[in-house]
């Protein structure tokens, strides 16, 4: 007599909340029953940032680690298969995931991912934590600060250690940050037609600088020309209700 042996891993999504639980049995269908109900039981509220997760994160189970990153949208799912499958059905639409360890470990992964979800902090709990300002700086703001979220109490400079960690990202990650991939080198960086190409680039230079100091002092992207414009449409507004 032969006996099978029926593993079932089921993730139960509800109202945004989310539960996962493993079941064990004989019968296939009384595994997948078992794992529902067991899942209902332990649900989580997971909190989002529209379609991406609240922020970086760092997560293991077993010998599972998992480094998750933040996404503009638009960026996609570029995880292991597992996480883009819970992804899809939590409404997680940008993300990155690094997964190091067993691949194959779908538990310990599905485990990780999820012990990492529940840990997140919003920016105003990680602001009082810290005692210090959250500022943003994203890439196609070319990196001008902006403040996101403010302590209740802020620290002063004297306060702050000097070997205490300020780095956001290293912070969220505690302390632990994925190894890089080695940056490639073009084949084509000693050629002359490239280096002409440079040459011709440089008069292009101070166009970033630029662009940060439009965006600090108007708080946009705007010329001489527009600010122009804009007085002299608010003075004909003045003129108009003066008459």
């Amino acid at each position: 007599m032969y006996f099978s042996l029926h593993t079932v891993f089921n993730v139960l999504i509800i109202e945004g909340l989310v539960g996962f639980a493993k079941m064990v049995s004989v019968n296939g269908n009384s595994a997948a029953h078992s794992a529902k109900n067991k899942a209902a039981k332990v649900l989580r509220y997971i909190e989002l940032d529209n379609n991406t997760v609240l922020h970086d994160f760092y997560s293991e189970f077993g010998a599972v680690k998992i480094f998750v990153e933040k996404q503009p949208e638009g960026y996609g799912l570029d995880c292991h298969r597992v996480i883009k499958a819970i992804c899809e059905m939590i409404g997680i639409k940008d993300i990155y995931a690094k997964v190091e360890g067993p691949t194959k470990n779908y538990l310990c992964i599905t485990r990780a991912f999820f012990i990492g979800l529940m840990k997140q902090k919003s920016a105003q709990t990680l602001a009082n934590e810290k005692g210090l300002h959250l500022v943003e700086m994203k890439k196609n703001r070319n990196y001008y600060p902006v403040v996101v979220a403010s302590p209740e109490k802020c620290r002063t400079e004297e306060e702050i250690g000097a070997t205490e960690q300020l780095d956001y990202k290293l912070h969220v990650l505690g302390g632990k940050v994925a190894a890089p991939r080695k940056k490639y080198i073009p084949f084509y960086i000693n050629f002359p037609s490239y280096i002409k190409a440079m040459k011709e680039r440089e008069k292009l230079r101070n166009q970033k600088s630029v662009r940060i100091h439009l965006l600090a002092k108007y708080g946009a992207l705007k010329s001489f020309i527009n600010v122009r414009e804009e007085e002299k449409a608010k003075q004909e507004l003045k003129q108009t209700v003066e008459e």
